[in-house]
């Protein structure tokens, strides 16, 4: 049985942080170690635990300006294993950038609006947990953004030519969106590829997803953003491409 994922949680606001606490417990494969109400909490908690994720808001006591954003830096310094998911109010550039300013390898900024369910923090913490992608999960935020009707397991289902397919993907769009791909790890591609891989937790396996249609609008690369990558997920990234160069 695999590990559950151990979480610490930091959230200043009694009513947020309930609401986080029980979106967190409601997953079986997430465990939460503690909760935290400011960074010098946040920071024990984690000394204490040794999570595998930190979730946190943006601004706590002692200042309300960034203290989520310090703590992510912390955890790069003593911790580069630990993945941070880091929930704001308001999408704000600035701190945004500040938090990946120092390679964002297993780390995640989420609006606060947009973790009202279990899906979308459950989903985030899983991803920077496991080193994951979250283009990929990018990919499909935007496909069901566009075509609110597409149906994941018929769009999954097994093919041999990307061009010659039974199933089609959805051609007439509700909405319209752009997609800019920002790579922060080494040997999957997918900032430039039509492919997405996705992890069905309820049948626990992977889904492979393939359209042109997925493909980003825009892809940035920089190697700096990958200096920071922990040495696991270094490894696993260079061994992939590796494997599928002789599999």
């Amino acid at each position: 049985m695999t590990p559950a994922i151990r979480v610490a949680l930091a959230e200043d606001h009694a009513l947020v942080r309930d609401g986080l606490t029980r979106l967190v417990q409601a997953e079986a494969d997430l465990e939460l170690v503690g909760v935290a109400s400011d960074l010098p909490d946040l920071l024990a908690l984690v000394e204490r635990e040794d999570p595998d994720v930190v979730v946190t808001d943006i601004r706590m006591p002692p200042t309300r300006v960034d203290e989520g954003i310090q703590a992510a830096a912390w955890l790069r310094a003593h911790k580069p294993e630990t993945g941070v998911v880091v929930l704001s109010q308001y999408a704000t550039p600035g701190l945004a950038l500040a938090l990946l300013g120092d390679g964002s390898a297993g780390r995640a900024y989420l609006l606060k609006e947009r973790v009202a369910g279990a899906a979308e923090l459950a989903g985030a913490i899983r991803t920077v947990a496991d080193g994951g992608s979250v283009i990929d999960a990018a990919k499909m935020m935007k496909l069901k953004y566009e075509s609110p009707a597409a149906d994941f397991d018929e769009l999954g289902s097994p093919f041999l030519d990307l061009r010659k397919r039974v199933i089609q993907f959805p051609t007439e769009k509700v909405n319209h969106a752009r997609l800019v791909a920002i790579s922060t790890t080494s040997g999957t591609g997918s900032e430039i590829t039509p492919f997405a891989v996705l992890f069905d937790n309820e049948r626990g396996r992977k889904v492979t997803l393939a359209d042109y249609s997925l493909s980003p609008d825009v892809a940035i690369v920089d190697p700096q953003f990958v200096m920071s990558m922990p040495k696991g997920l270094t490894a696993d990234t260079g061994v992939a491409p590796w494997l599928r160069r002789w599999l």
